[in-house]
């Protein structure tokens, strides 16, 4: 385990792999979540689309113009599930957190 904490599917026990969770220990993967879209619901490995370069607050909303291309597909590295805003880092740009409201997952 590293000293990190390893999260699991609450429905199958699949491991969240690169997925951490702020304020919660139950949570779904991606094969058991109720909507197959949505990115909050991925573990490393899982493809997501950037569809929304605009949303987020200001800072948000520039970082992902700087760095991503509106319609282009990226793999998940990482994933933090936080209480008002969540973050993802991508295979392709590492070193940089994005908004998850930039993503819906594609597979």
């Amino acid at each position: 385990m590293n000293g990190k904490l390893e999260f699991r599917c609450s429905k199958c026990g699949k491991l969240l792999n690169g997925a951490t969770l702020d304020y919660s220990q139950k949570w779904l993967c991606s094969k058991c979540a109720a909507d197959q879209t949505d990115v909050l619901y991925c573990e490393r490995g899982c493809k997501v689309r950037a569809v929304d370069l605009d949303a987020g607050m200001s800072g948000d909303s520039k970082q992902a113009h700087q760095f991503l291309t509106e319609g282009e597909v990226y793999e998940v590295e990482s994933l933090n599930v936080g209480g008002w805003i969540s973050h993802i880092v991508l295979k392709e740009i590492p070193g940089q957190r994005f908004n998850t409201v930039h993503f819906v997952r594609c597979e």
